[in-house]
């Protein structure tokens, strides 16, 4: 009897909060996202009792889709920082086709913000990380030459505005004449 009744409950629709993992796609390539995103979010959706089961049960639950380009059509500075607040709302029709059977009613939080930086290129010089131990009776003569005195970095432009210089992995001589 438990079983029937189990059976016959599922046959229902249903409206509960499920969490889905997601993934951002189309995010511009002369922009870099300087804030964590999501890795989920929270769904209240709509569906049959043996959907949202079904969905529940799934250990390798697929990850949403979310395209930046469809929910975006602006452009981004690629000089300074900028913010964009991504509503869910707009997207709800191509999320609604990634889960088969299951309505979206809403997401939670209904609203993501995107922090972008500019992808910037510049030329930092190279500085020695040295210890050197001089034998006696000897020293430096004249500065020590690294090659290449610099190199090319990109980044965010908050970053690398901050970057003085680009140091060598630690070295120790000794008895240098």
């Amino acid at each position: 009897a438990t079983l029937i009744w189990f059976l016959w409950t599922l046959e229902k629709d249903y409206t509960t909060i499920i969490s889905s993992p997601i993934e951002f796609v189309g995010i511009p390539n002369n922009t870099i996202l300087v804030n964590e995103l999501p890795k989920k979010i929270q769904l209240e959706v709509k569906g049959g009792g043996y959907n949202l089961l079904r969905y529940n049960w799934d250990l390798s639950k697929p990850r949403l889709k979310i395209d930046f380009k469809s929910l975006y059509s602006g452009t981004l500075n690629s000089e300074k920082e900028q913010t964009v607040h991504v509503y869910l709302d707009k997207i709800r029709s191509k999320v609604d086709i990634q889960l088969p059977n299951i309505e979206i009613k809403s997401f939670l939080p209904d609203t993501i913000s995107l922090k972008f930086a500019g992808m910037v290129r510049r030329m930092i010089p190279v500085a020695a990380n040295l210890d050197l131990e001089l034998e006696k009776q000897y020293m430096i003569r004249s500065n020590i030459k690294i090659t290449p005195d610099s190199i090319e970095v990109s980044g965010p432009s908050t970053i690398l505005d901050t970057l003085k210089a680009v140091y060598t992995s630690p070295l120790k001589i000794k008895k240098v004449k």
